[in-house]
């Protein structure tokens, strides 16, 4: 599917009250689940355990804060 129609699928979904910040950050949004789920797919995604070791180990660089 092309961008454009990617775009315009995601516009149409919001209500007509919309504002122009809503819209771009449904792009954004959108665009970020699309980016993560590719990475999945291509076997780039963090195993759900590793999170977890980098902060008991103190090397995460992880945009989340470490919970003991």
């Amino acid at each position: 599917m092309a961008v454009k129609d990617v775009a315009n699928q995601v516009i149409d979904a919001l209500p007509d009250e919309a504002t122009m910040d809503d819209i771009i950050h449904a792009l954004y949004v959108k665009t970020k689940f699309e980016h993560g789920e590719r990475e999945i797919r291509e076997g780039k995604g963090v195993p759900i355990k590793q999170p977890d070791r980098d902060c008991k180990n103190g090397s995460s660089n992880l945009l989340s804060i470490c919970v003991e």
